[in-house]
């Protein structure tokens, strides 16, 4: 999944979904320490595990947790955007 999505070094990434912690971390990683990664979803808790399980993959990530109606973010912030296990 990591490859498809074909995350390059230095690119604003943003996952949508916190249930895929190997994904979370691959993209991080692959932005690398140039780029930025953030991961959003529903809970606190469901949150702060993904930063947790991504930064012991040595990922560096930023968490977010709210409304998926009122994302956080401006327009064109990332390059790339994934989701992973959010729709019913």
């Amino acid at each position: 999944m990591v490859a498809m999505a074909g995350v390059k070094l230095g690119e604003r990434v943003l996952v949508l979904g916190t249930s895929d912690a190997t994904l979370i971390a691959g993209v991080a990683v692959k932005s690398g320490l140039t780029g930025r990664t953030c991961i959003f979803g529903e809970s606190d808790e469901a949150v702060t595990a993904a930063v947790t399980d991504a930064e012991e993959a040595g990922a560096l990530v930023e968490g977010f947790a709210g409304r998926w109606a009122a994302l956080p973010f401006n327009e064109a912030v990332f390059d790339v955007v994934l989701m992973r296990d959010v729709l019913p």
